[in-house]
């Protein structure tokens, strides 16, 4: 399947969680060395294969794959010869987030794709993670966020009525390719139908990633304690 030109004109009306309008996705400081490309959007119904077919980097770090649905909130996004989905669950407000892998020999990806009705995928780069500043944000389901600042106090609130399983990670390195895995896990809920945890950040830039969640969620990111310890600030990942 080939990607369409633009994510503009597809069928949902919904906006929960959804960047706003206009969110650029030119490369920042902190990801000024990671691999850069346009937006690439796939549009399907029911099950089908797709070739995201991007040059990604031998050992290159993870990107971005948004996931969009019409009619179902169900969708099953997977990598064949890999254990784990990229997706496999409720979009609780036909929209979710989450890193996606690339081979580590890089080059282009195949992703099958199975949804009972119409569905939109957006492959982004790793630069069009949301930013996790001081204050408040919500919204559902998976996503991905980018931390920059100092080290911090997060405040996690989050409610399922069906009490899914709720997990946020953060990824931290010296490199991009420290980014492929996970370096701590800050909450996990297995019966989550109500979340309430508070966790320490590190100083930035790290990814925090919400990588399960069917939850309506709220993040409040304050300053940390000054007496905790905290990593050294970088200003970007180098390869």
């Amino acid at each position: 399947m080939s990607p369409v030109s633009a994510p503009a004109g597809f069928a949902p009306a919904y906006a929960a969680g959804t960047p706003p309008g206009g969110t650029s996705f030119e490369p920042l400081s902190w990801a000024a060395d990671f691999f850069a490309f346009e937006p690439r959007v796939y549009r399907g119904k029911g099950a089908k294969t797709v070739t995201v077919d991007l040059p990604f980097p031998p050992n290159g770090e993870p990107v971005i794959l948004e996931a969009r649905t019409e009619e179902y909130n169900f969708i099953s996004v997977k990598i064949p010869g890999r254990e784990d989905d990229v997706f496999l669950s409720d979009l609780p407000d036909h929209y979710s987030r989450t890193l996606m892998v690339p081979n580590r020999k890089g080059g282009p990806l195949t992703l099958k794709v199975r949804n009972s009705g119409a569905w939109q995928l957006t492959v982004l780069p790793l630069s069009a993670a949301l930013p996790l500043d001081f204050g408040t944000i919500a919204g559902s389901g998976r996503e991905v966020f980018v931390h920059t600042g100092p080290a911090a106090e997060l405040k996690v609130r989050a409610e399922d009525p069906h009490k899914g399983w709720f997990q946020m990670h953060y990824h931290w390195g010296d490199s991009p390719s420290d980014l492929r895995r996970p370096a701590k896990r800050l909450v996990y809920e297995w019966n989550g139908r109500r979340v309430r945890e508070k966790v320490a950040l590190p100083s930035g830039p790290l990814l925090v990633t919400i990588d399960k969640s069917r939850h309506q969620w709220e993040l409040t990111l304050d300053p940390a304690d000054p007496s905790g310890a905290s990593r050294g600030a970088r200003r970007a990942w180098r390869r």
